[in-house]
């Protein structure tokens, strides 16, 4: 009997240990400690009515429903937190485990995978406070610190599961092994009780309908169970940013036969979003076929493609739609340019044509003088203002130069391959010519061709914006040559502008084109570079070269402008991270900033004019200076008289006393208005008096100009090549001139020292 007894007692006292003995943590054999008990059943919170319609964020897809619960205990915690997870056929813990984590951006997971019991879970994060940053940290080498991948995973080994600690307070983060671990429940459904799980997570089979719960036990002890409450799901992406100011559009021509032309937007962050133009407007399309030039002026974007809705308006800010033109003459859309606040310039196949702004009206006839000859042939492109003329590139032809104040065109520059235009910040117009460039002075219209070290690409034909643009901040020049439309290697230099007008190539820039998706193939550059006033990069899009599925690889290239260094590459896909076929176009930049002005009081004590640059005037963040438009007022001419080219202001004393002077300047369509005094006094003996001696009407004329002149001179009619026209003999009184040989156009009387500018 004693045997018995004592078989009995060993038998217990062996059973207790083998017991003790097989308690695991996620299906792993764990030792405990003296005087350590196994987790008891856990209690579920009070009046738990949680059900799967509560659930929030629901991850996968199929007919099969499971829970997973998560409760951290922490400090701050008041709820288990709960996401739903789909699926048909087979899953097991780890799975729904993996596809919420992947799904939430906010929820992280570390685990050690290939062990012999397989995956454990070794930690489990949450950004609390949903700033989008979650990182851990070693206590004992705060210098460690790790990040989850794309996948929302961190991997670790070797259960090294304790000492990580959130970098952000916080944030909710457990891990452990042995000083604390993540304790695996699971139920059958709600009605059930939970139970502790006897395997790990990868060897857990999910049921339809079941729970699976994760209670951290925080000095190896989890707690009863907190109400379970959903998980939020994340805030959708925005599809627009709030407003179209902290960043730049890219203008596309869109994939043609497929869809409308196109706008995407990039933040200053680099984050994109695509098709902006149609999400702001219902999903709408809005663009017309092949769209390739765009721009910001004023309170609009102006949008051009070749077909269908050729001009469409948007309000800057927001890209709603304001108006379309599907007509422009006849022709195809070419490009757009701001003339003055109440002026925009519309280039077409069929020629140049003037958009009222306040009304919104579009002109029927072109500009006489810039129609096209056909539709390859002739026609009109790139347009820009300076001072008081506007040029614009014609194919074949060259650069017309029309007076935007009579909208007429005064002179045409030949340049029979001109590609397209760019004002560098001194105010030269260069006109691209494949081969050479030609500096235009935007006042006297004198020009001068300078070679290029590369030839540019041919933009005509099937037109597309050239490949030239100014540094705003140092006087040098871009361009994009070499390649073709098939894809043949091209390539970016940059060019110094010498205080001749000389160019030389840049000795410090380096531009090395990035390697294409196909290591056979090559990147070329596709659309007209930019400068974005934001970052101050240089900014290139280009596509793989080749044909084809070769146009489906986009990317945007920031590149350094002192060294050619390409500092950083984004793909440009679509919303679904696909390739896309973009053909993108241009950049195109907000004006966010107000301009400035910059002059105060003028002083004068002798007779002697005094002449300021406009473009040290003005201040403009967003825009080159030299481009404003101006407008300057005396409001005593008899003590001030005023004078400007478009670029330089020259103020004359006439008499002892003070004016007011109102300077107005309109840079990019928005307008800085200020007055400044102006004192004459001292000596003004002999101050120029000529605009008592000479008046000139009717202006413009058509056969006869009047000169009514107070005094007997020699006057002279240039043209704007400078070269005279006309020379008369100016009698006392009134001057009848016969101009009726002279053709149309600008012409500039003198006499004396005096210069006016006459229309016929």
């Amino acid at each position: 009997m004693r045997k018995a007894r004592l078989f009995f007692m060993l038998h217990a006292l062996l059973l207790g240990v083998w017991v003790h003995a097989q308690f695991k943590v996620q299906g792993v054999p764990y030792p405990l400690k003296e005087g350590q008990e196994p987790p008891a059943m856990l209690r579920q919170a009070e009046g738990e009515s949680f059900t799967f319609d509560d659930v929030e964020f629901w991850v996968g897809e199929g007919a099969n429903r499971a829970l997973l619960v998560i409760q951290w205990n922490m400090e701050s915690e008041t709820n288990a937190m709960a996401w739903g997870y789909r699926w048909d056929g087979e899953a097991n813990g780890e799975a729904m485990m993996k596809a919420v984590v992947e799904a939430d951006p906010r929820f992280f997971f570390m685990t050690e995978t290939g062990t012999q019991f397989g995956s454990t879970v070794a930690g489990l994060g949450y950004d609390a406070n949903g700033d989008g940053e979650f990182a851990l940290r070693r206590t004992d080498n705060p210098d460690e610190v790790v990040r989850p991948d794309e996948n929302g995973i961190i991997y670790t080994s070797g259960y090294s599961y304790d000492g990580w600690e959130s970098v952000d307070p916080a944030d909710y983060w457990q891990g452990g092994w042995f000083q604390g671990y993540w304790s695996y429940w699971v139920r059958d459904d709600a009605a059930s009780e939970w139970g502790y799980s006897g395997t790990g997570i990868s060897g857990r089979k999910l049921t339809d309908g079941c729970w699976d719960g994760w209670n951290f036990a925080v000095g190896m002890s989890p707690q009863d169970w907190k109400p379970v409450a959903p998980a939020p799901k994340p805030a959708e992406e925005p599809l627009l940013p709030a407003e179209f100011t902290e960043g730049f559009f890219i203008q596309n021509e869109d994939w043609f036969g497929h869809a409308a032309g196109s706008l995407n937007w990039v933040d200053n962050t680099g984050k994109l979003y695509y098709d902006v133009d149609n999400k702001a407007n219902g999903n709408q399309e809005v663009l017309g076929n092949t769209s390739q030039y765009g721009m910001v002026y004023g309170d609009y974007y102006y949008a051009m493609s070749k077909q269908g809705a050729r001009l469409v308006i948007l309000e800057a800010r927001t890209l709603k739609l304001v108006k379309s033109f599907e007509n422009i003459g006849g022709g195809d859309g070419r490009a757009v340019l701001g003339v003055d606040t109440d002026k925009v310039y519309v280039s077409s196949s069929a020629g140049i044509f003037v958009l009222d702004v306040p009304t919104l009206t579009l002109a029927d006839a072109a500009i006489e003088g810039t129609a096209g000859t056909s539709q390859y042939d002739g026609q009109n492109g790139v347009m820009v203002r300076v001072g008081n003329y506007v040029f614009a590139a014609r194919q074949s032809v060259g650069v017309l130069v029309i007076d935007p104040e009579t909208d007429m065109l005064v002179r045409t520059i030949e340049c029979a391959d001109v590609q397209g235009l760019t004002v560098s910040r001194d105010g030269s117009v260069w006109a691209g010519a494949q081969k050479y460039l030609l500096r235009i002075n935007p006042v006297s219209l004198d020009t001068r061709e300078v070679s290029l070290p590369h030839a540019m690409t041919n933009v005509w034909g099937a037109w597309v914006p050239d490949k030239l643009c100014a540094d705003p901040d140092e006087d040098a020049l871009y361009y994009a040559y070499g390649g073709s439309w098939a894809g043949g290697e091209t390539s970016l230099g940059k060019l110094l502008v010498g205080a001749d007008g000389s160019l030389t190539e840049a000795p410090d820039f380096h531009f090395v084109m990035p390697a294409a998706a196909d290591a056979s193939k090559k990147q070329m550059i596709y659309g007209k570079p930019g400068i974005d006033p934001q970052s101050g990069y240089l900014l290139l899009t280009t596509t793989q070269s080749g044909y084809g599925t070769n146009y489906s690889y986009n990317w945007l290239h920031y590149v350094d402008r002192k060294t050619g260094e390409v500092v950083k590459t984004v793909s440009l896909t679509h919303d679904d991270g696909q390739n896309y076929y973009w053909f993108p176009a241009m950049t195109v930049f907000p004006d966010n900033h107000a301009p400035q002005l910059n002059f105060d009081e003028v002083y004068f004590t002798d007779a002697q004019p005094q002449t300021f640059s406009f473009a040290d005037m003005l201040t403009d963040a967003d825009n080159l200076p030299v481009l404003a438009v101006w407008t300057v007022v005396s409001n005593h001419p008899d003590v001030l008289s005023v004078k400007h080219d478009g670029l330089h202001l020259t103020l004359v004393p006439v008499a002892d006393g003070v004016a007011e002077l109102t300077l107005r300047a309109n840079s990019n369509g928005r307008i800085a208005e200020k007055q400044v005094s102006v004192s004459v006094s001292g000596n003004t003996t002999g101050l120029n008096r000529i605009q008592e001696e000479v008046s000139v009407y009717p202006n413009p004329f058509a056969d006869c100009l009047v000169v009514q002149a107070k005094a007997e001179c020699e006057a002279v009619l240039y043209d704007l090549s400078g070269r005279p026209a006309l020379s008369v003999r100016l009698q006392n009184g009134e001057n009848r001139i016969d101009a009726s040989a002279l053709p149309q156009g600008t012409y500039l009387l003198k006499w004396g020292d005096d210069v006016l500018k006459v229309v016929k």
